[in-house]
């Protein structure tokens, strides 16, 4: 059962990032879609630990979902590939800062709810 519904979450989870991913990636630039994909994921993680979700839940959300819309390997090409160093570090500081904090904010709303 749990490998089932970490396969539906990774499905919908990746579907999501290639929609982001088309939607809001300029040729040039930061990957907007691809830093709002991690950054929901970072969220939504922090939730479910805040929530101290587990089983069922965290396998469909927090292994299946987060897992599959989040990408580290994107990010990792995406910054080599910008060709400006500026706009890599950048990239690299709104993509860290942004997904510890969003860490922070999913663990606190998933504590209170």
């Amino acid at each position: 059962m749990k490998l089932l519904l970490i396969a539906a979450g990774g499905f919908f989870g990746a579907v999501c990032r290639l929609f982001l991913s088309r939607r809001l990636n300029k040729a040039e630039g930061i990957p907007i879609g691809t830093l709002l994909a991690n950054f929901i994921g970072c969220l939504l993680l922090g939730f479910l630990a805040g929530k101290a979700a587990s089983g069922n839940m965290f396998a469909l959300f927090g292994i299946g979902f987060t897992g599959a819309l989040t990408t580290f390997s994107t990010f990792m090409i995406e910054l080599v590939k910008e060709p400006i160093m500026h706009s890599r570090l950048k990239y690299l500081a709104v993509s860290m800062a942004g997904g510890i904090v969003l860490i922070y904010i999913g663990l606190l709303i998933g504590e209170l709810l």
